[in-house]
């Protein structure tokens, strides 16, 4: 099978333990509230994106499916309620907590309940608000996004030939899966990865790049066998709702002692 080929997104620093971490998206247009609001997130459990307009955090909202977002409120090209509004409207991004950055002013705080956020946060920021907030919102996530094992049957390709692996432990999330192997590719290598998952016609594909491996011979987690933990990139609407489809029903299951069910992964390196 000939490798498909798309330009790769630029590469990021991800921990080895990126599946464990939460996507918190902040957007504001001054650099230097931004910079505070990074700082009160700085713990290993969190992976902090940035943008720096409202539409800006709409783009960067539908590429990363972040955890939960924290807008200002007024900003240049695009207000923080407008960006808002957007996302809340999207089918795919409407689940996203959106906590709203601003003053306690009644005609700001009526145009954030109007745009469909979540919550408010008031200025002056400080870290006990945006993590209280953010911990609240996140703890009714983890139940949504649970990363539970399964078996998938795995094939790949390298660039100059193809390897099939199978039945290798998968574990899954809707953001990404940690693949079970030894057959370790480098960090940031770009992929397309194909998931034909049980009982659902439709294959998912999306793009995807190895955030981080756990080589055989150095193996960073020692709670996991060898592998290769995979980010998934820009999944679309249909192929969201499949894989959270397949985990609501590996939930159901491993809460009634039912074996994981199996299917096929197949993942085409991009060099």
């Amino acid at each position: 099978m000939t490798p498909i080929r798309f330009e790769a997104a630029a590469p990021n620093e991800f921990q080895e333990n990126f599946v464990d971490k939460e996507k918190v998206l902040l957007v504001d247009d001054v650099t230097l509230f931004l910079e505070l609001e990074k700082s009160f997130f700085h713990e290993e459990r969190f992976e902090v994106l940035t943008a720096r307009s409202g539409l800006e955090a709409v783009r960067m909202a539908s590429r990363q499916v972040p955890t939960i977002i924290f807008m200002d409120l007024h900003m240049g090209d695009m207000n923080g309620d407008e960006a808002c509004a957007l996302i809340k409207n999207d089918p795919v991004l409407k689940h996203i907590p959106i906590i709203m950055v601003t003053h306690p002013d009644e005609d700001d705080i009526e145009k954030c309940k109007s745009s469909g956020c979540d919550g408010f946060v008031f200025k002056p920021v400080n870290r006990e608000d945006f993590l209280g907030t953010a911990n609240r919102y996140m703890e009714n996530r983890h139940r949504l996004n649970a990363r539970l094992e399964t078996h998938l049957e795995v094939r790949y390709g390298s660039g100059d030939g193809e390897s099939s692996l199978q039945r290798f432990t998968v574990n899954m999330s809707s953001g990404g899966v940690f693949l079970e192997t030894e057959d370790i590719l480098p960090e940031n290598t770009a992929l397309v990865l194909e998931f034909t998952l049980p009982d659902q016609e439709k294959t998912v594909r999306c793009r995807g790049r190895v955030a981080w491996v756990n080589h055989p011979n150095r193996r960073v987690n020692t709670r996991l066998a060898p592998g290769m933990g995979i980010q998934f990139l820009d999944l679309k609407m249909e192929e969201l709702s499949a894989i959270r489809q397949y985990l609501q029903l590996l939930s159901r299951d491993s809460g009634r002692g039912i074996s994981s069910v199996q299917g096929k992964c197949c993942a085409l390196s991009l060099n």
